[in-house]
């Protein structure tokens, strides 16, 4: 008896440890996919599960590709959204990174839960 209390016992903190955080399913908004040279483009990351974001927009030649693109406002790890700006014509990928930390996005060093979301936007 004293066995099948513990067992229960150690199946009930597992699942209420487990339940309380989940993978975010996350998808993001743009105020426009088709923007023209230096136009604001609020994206949005609509998810109910995130608590965090990482953000980050680059060109077509890779993530490590920024010079033509602004932050113009938000994309710290707090924010819902972000605003870019991009300098020239092209092709760029805006990505998040929505993430569900044990505690909130103040403590990102906590492990949890994430998913990415990617969005291609044309520059005219």
């Amino acid at each position: 008896m004293k066995k099948n209390v513990s067992i229960f016992l150690f199946a009930g903190l597992f699942v209420l440890s487990t339940a309380c955080r989940k993978e975010p399913k996350a998808t993001l908004t743009l105020s426009t996919e088709n923007p023209t040279v230096n136009e604001a483009v609020v994206v949005t990351c609509n998810s109910d599960d995130a608590n965090a974001f990482t953000w980050s927009a680059y060109d077509a030649s890779g993530p490590t590709s920024t010079s033509n693109v602004t932050l113009q406002a938000g994309g710290q790890i707090c924010d819902k959204s972000t605003i870019y700006s991009f300098d020239s014509v092209g092709t760029y990928t805006i990505k998040v990174k929505a993430h569900n930390y044990k505690n909130n996005c103040d403590s990102p060093t906590n492990s949890g839960y994430s998913t990415e979301v990617t969005k291609t936007i044309t520059v005219n």
